[in-house]
């Protein structure tokens, strides 16, 4: 049987969230925790949790999560949000425990601000790129065309060295760079996620072992817009706040 995680760590939830895409009416709980100061940073955590305890709590599909400081850094050099949506969860935990690592936290932000959305199913990507037809070529989805991407690939010097693909994405400069949700199928190894305001561009280099160097031609570049993520996702009626402070 199955029930409800808690633990004294926890801060903020919601409970019977509504999930707008489930015939069934299922809800759910989710939660805030509280994060842990780390070396080059702040990492925090979410639980999804189905709202009937002893029910299972699946991971879902696909999750988006917006963590803004409080207050907002006046150095421009710091980051006023951190975007996840590669959905990593935590391992040896009963439900699906989201890890989101923040970098270069800003030492004036005591507290932050935790949006979440999510969905147990997969939305149908905007575009799928193959990478051998778009390689070193620019192209835009249709109805965005301010929006640029531009794919590469780097293969290792040693016959053992990984694979890259990298996805550089150019938007106005000034615009809001967290607009798209960029993957690859099948799924890397690794995946980093590199954002500059100051130039507009978003670069997304994804990692492959060795043995993929003569396939990855054919893997896909998944474009998917935030628009469509959110549409029937469940969602929190209003941010989460935690505490960001040392114990």
């Amino acid at each position: 049987m199955h029930r409800r995680y808690i633990e004294t760590r926890r801060g903020e939830w919601y409970d019977r969230l509504a999930d707008p895409s489930d015939p069934q009416g299922r809800s759910w709980y989710i939660a805030a925790h509280k994060p842990d100061r780390q070396r080059d940073g702040v990492r925090f955590y979410l639980t999804v949790q189905n709202a009937e305890e002893q029910q299972f709590s699946p991971r879902p599909a696909e999750t988006w999560v917006r963590i803004r400081p409080i207050p907002t850094p006046t150095d421009p050099e710091k980051p006023t949000q951190y975007v996840f949506f590669d959905a990593a969860y935590e391992p040896n935990y009963p439900v699906p425990m989201l890890g989101c690592p923040a970098p270069d936290w800003p030492v004036e932000a005591t507290r932050a601000e935790i949006e979440f959305w999510c969905k147990f199913q997969q939305t149908p990507p905007d575009a799928v790129v193959p990478v051998g037809e778009y390689l070193q070529q620019g192209f835009s989805l249709r109805g965005q065309p301010e929006v640029t991407f531009r794919i590469g690939k780097r293969l290792g010097e040693q016959a053992d060295d990984p694979c890259q693909v990298t996805v550089a994405e150019k938007h106005p400069p000034g615009s809001d760079l967290f607009t798209m949700k960029v993957e690859m199928a099948p799924t890397p190894e690794k995946v980093r996620h590199y954002y500059n305001r100051k130039t507009g561009t978003v670069r997304h280099t994804f990692f492959y072992n060795a043995a993929s160097a003569q396939a990855v031609d054919g893997y896909r570049v998944l474009l998917t817009r935030r628009e469509q993520l959110f549409d029937q996702a469940v969602k929190l009626p209003q941010p989460l706040v935690v505490d960001v402070q040392e114990d």
